[in-house]
């Protein structure tokens, strides 16, 4: 607000995902907010649809990053049975308790629990030793980026993670658990590109009915 009292153009550029429960993007009925971007660059249209933005404020499509193109450009090949649970903060541990429900009800599958960058493995691991974790779970921290890993996964599991809707952009299978926040990505299911499943025996349960993006 101050830097726009002084009639300098603020602008927001895109750094994970947008919604309409993003507090900071949706205005419904559109008013005339003085305090936030004039402008937001996002990676593709999709990002923005459907969201009330305040009166003035406009979107410039600015193309997705160097690294998900360098990504796809490389046509990675997938690796049969690779499932890759994606963690996040604030419920990183939900996460891997239905990762460890899922591995142990399909041990036939190579399930992969890449941490976020925010994550210590030191609280993961710890919480994997004390529930003698099935052999087909490992965790992934820095090895590959996460990017990497869901191009080479058949299917990427994960709450309201950004990189599930760069994971349908991989032509990955997506699965969301719906743990709290998964709304943020209704519109990724509503569109077909992804699937809800309320717990992990439910993902059990429904796992050949995922389709290809």
């Amino acid at each position: 607000a101050a830097a726009q009292s002084l009639g300098m153009k603020i602008i927001e550029i895109q750094s994970g995902v947008f919604s309409r429960y993003s507090l900071q993007f949706s205005w419904p009925g559109s008013p005339k907010i003085e305090y936030i971007p004039d402008e937001i660059w996002t990676w593709g249209d999709y990002w923005t649809s459907g969201i009330e933005r305040a009166a003035g404020q406009s979107v410039r499509v600015i193309g997705s990053t160097e690294e998900f193109e360098s990504i796809r450009e490389r046509h990675i090949p997938k690796i049969a049975g690779q499932v890759v649970v994606l963690s996040q903060p604030l419920i990183g541990l939900d996460i891997l308790k239905a990762a460890i429900d899922f591995a142990t009800a399909r041990p036939d599958l190579n399930v992969i629990f890449k941490l976020h960058p925010r994550n210590e493995i030191e609280e993961f691991a710890g919480y994997l030793a004390a529930q003698s974790a099935p052999a087909n779970l490992s965790l992934m921290q820095f090895e590959k980026s996460s990017l990497e890993v869901i191009a080479e996964s058949e299917i990427s599991v994960g709450v309201f993670s950004t990189a599930l809707i760069e994971a349908a952009g991989l032509g990955a299978k997506v699965a969301i658990i719906k743990l709290p926040g998964w709304e943020h990505l209704a519109p990724l299911i509503d569109g077909g590109y992804a699937k809800a499943f309320d717990n992990a025996a439910d993902l059990v349960a429904g796992i050949q009915t995922l389709k290809n993006p």
